[in-house]
């Protein structure tokens, strides 16, 4: 089989789908709402179905083609870790300083 990159996007989205959905399922719901058409986890719910349907079609659609095989030259990862540094730090900088000063510093 041959490994693209929409093959990836859509295991990791429906990854995704399916732990928001495990979480969806463990919003509490005020007593008797288990019986009501909407409630606090009907949106969360659909979002989990419809993001697992959408992947897996992306999954079947993908294209299969050795021309579309993943190659991981030309990217440059030292930004891409560069950034990922920063976002650690400006989570760590949000509870020091602050939301406004640490969205100044990012």
């Amino acid at each position: 089989m041959t490994l693209t990159k929409d093959h990836i996007g859509g295991l990791v989205f429906l990854g995704l789908s399916a732990v928001y959905g495990f979480y969806a399922g463990q919003i509490p719901l005020l007593p008797g709402d288990e019986f009501e058409p909407f409630h606090a986890q009907t949106v969360p719910n659909a979002l989990a179905i419809l993001g697992a349907l959408l992947s897996i079609a992306l999954l079947v659609t993908a294209s299969r083609r050795s021309e579309d095989k993943l190659s991981l030259r030309g990217y440059d990862f030292s930004l891409v870790t560069k950034l990922l540094v920063l976002v650690v730090l400006f989570a760590l900088a949000l509870e020091w300083v602050g939301f406004l000063l640490a969205t100044i510093f990012f």
